[in-house]
């Protein structure tokens, strides 16, 4: 696998991701991509750029580790029991899924069965003296991989980065499954302030 790791070399320069797109003239988007290691791939006038820029080589910007790791299948093991609106939602719930982990390596694959507790919670209600309505939705997605030794040891070693990524993975996969509650708390914002939501991923 691929890691960006501009993350880290921004983090350390104390350089924003706003900062770096006004000096190299690359979008914030496509920077972000690279941060969040969610892009498909670089342009090699963008990795020039970002290189002339921060002074650094590709070798300083790519890494290049023999392992693939992803997440694209979770099964949510209560059918029926989570609302289909995010005005059907009560104050919090806590609902059971089960996560696919996916590990390549050298053209071998082992697949982990991760049990995991999907909390969400949402709030609703207008402020004292206001008339607006203000929500907020936050999903809690907690992994437990006590049970999976040979999983938590793998996770462990990689790079900080390669976590990233499967975390970001199990972000969109959350996403999707959720999808009727999260896009109708979205609509809901349609006449106000941007709709904002926290899906959080956290292994125990």
């Amino acid at each position: 696998m691929l890691i960006c790791k501009l993350a880290g070399v921004l983090s350390s320069r104390k350089i924003t991701i706003t900062e770096l797109s006004d000096k190299i003239g690359v979008s914030r988007t496509a920077l972000s991509q690279l941060v969040n290691n969610t892009t498909k791939g670089i342009q090699y006038d963008t990795l020039n750029r970002i290189c002339n820029y921060l002074k650094l080589t590709p070798n300083d910007v790519l890494m290049h580790y023999p392992l693939e790791i992803y997440c694209n299948e979770v099964k949510n093991l209560e059918k029926g029991a989570i609302p289909s609106s995010f005005f059907d939602l009560k104050t919090w719930g806590d609902y059971q899924f089960e996560y696919k982990i996916c590990i390549e390596k050298w053209n071998r694959s082992r697949e982990f069965y991760v049990y995991t507790v999907v909390s969400i919670f949402c709030e609703k209600g207008y402020p004292d003296n206001e008339y607006t309505l203000e929500q907020s939705l936050d999903i809690n997605v907690n992994l437990n991989y006590s049970d999976k030794p040979d999983l938590r040891k793998i996770l462990e070693s990689v790079p900080v980065e390669m976590k990233h990524v499967i975390d970001n993975e199990i972000l969109l996969v959350t996403r999707e499954e959720l999808s009727d509650i999260i896009d109708t708390y979205i609509d809901s914002f349609q006449y106000s302030s941007e709709a904002k939501y926290n899906i959080n991923v956290e292994w125990s």
